[in-house]
């Protein structure tokens, strides 16, 4: 049940930027925690969203750049990542941010924040999921 969020200037990203870049971490945080991507579960389960700023309003160290960089935040249950997954889920983002984006010189082109939620702590249809049957949902052992 992981959740992807990005934020982003206002026209930073083209629609079919958007569309790919959504897809490819989407895939990412999923072979993360274990499940395929290719699973109708994990998929249905999935979510994202891209937070436009206007320009402007997004900051280095004080400054406004013209290349600013993506935050891009992960929410996913805990105990379905590990640090060999964490890493490789670095790298994908990496990857996806670097062809949609290109490297910006001598800086950084995004931000990953990882946020795992304990057991017990999400909740959808009016019930409380705890780590165990998420983990039946995603078909992750």
């Amino acid at each position: 049940m992981p959740f992807v969020s990005v934020t982003a200037e206002a026209g930073q990203l083209s629609d079919d930027a958007k569309q790919t870049l959504i897809s490819r971490l989407s895939d990412a945080v999923i072979r993360a925690e274990g499940a395929s991507p290719a699973d109708a579960g994990p998929q249905a389960m999935t979510w994202g969203h891209i937070h436009e700023l206007p320009r402007g309003n997004l900051f280095v160290y004080g400054e406004v750049k013209s290349q600013t960089p993506l935050h891009i935040a992960f929410t996913t249950p805990e105990g379905l990542l590990t640090e060999a997954s964490r890493a490789q889920l670095c790298a994908e983002v990496n990857d996806a941010v670097n062809d949609i984006l290109g490297e910006i010189e001598g800086g950084m082109n995004h931000w990953v924040i990882i946020t795992e939620v304990p057991s017990g702590k999400w909740g959808a249809m009016g019930q409380v999921f705890q780590t165990e049957a998420i983990k039946g949902i995603l078909n992750v052992a």
